[in-house]
């Protein structure tokens, strides 16, 4: 994922907050096994919450 700065991602919480999304930019009743999208438990690996978020929204990618 590409690195975004501080006012894209301000923009991506107000984003999330218009939407009504859940702090990781999925609707509000989604349940996550291990209680977060961040963790593959499988492989113990943590991801970037914006890359998370970013790789569920293609349009909000940085032009």
């Amino acid at each position: 994922m590409p690195n975004i700065d501080e006012q894209k991602k301000k923009w991506i919480e107000d984003q999330i907050k218009r939407e009504g999304l859940n702090p990781f930019g999925d609707p509000k009743s989604t349940v996550y096994t291990g209680g977060t999208p961040l963790l593959n438990e499988m492989t113990g690996k943590v991801i970037d919450r914006f890359d998370y978020i970013l790789s569920r929204h293609k349009d909000w990618l940085p032009k």
